[in-house]
């Protein structure tokens, strides 16, 4: 694993990390899902290198909530022609 030193101290070099988790993910190696629900899967977005906050950001779909605001458009459409 490539480090960096920055000031005497050693840091990860996370655009290095990126990269090996983006391939390990789309080589499915790396699995994300809900530890609670085995119907639902926790689909990863977006995984990207921060380089001014020096953070790898993971973002994820929020499937229960388009469920949810689908289930909502559904019972209001149906409210309003009853």
């Amino acid at each position: 694993m490539k480090k960096i030193k920055k000031n005497n101290k050693e840091e990860w070099n996370l655009k290095v990390i990126q990269e090996m988790l983006n391939q390990l993910i789309n080589d499915n190696k790396i699995k994300f899902e809900f530890y609670n629900n085995s119907l639902l899967q926790l689909d990863l977005l977006q995984m990207c290198y921060n380089k001014i906050d020096n953070k790898l950001e993971l973002k994820f779909r929020d499937v229960i909530g388009e469920h949810i605001n689908e289930l909502k458009k559904i019972m209001t459409k149906r409210n309003n022609t009853t």
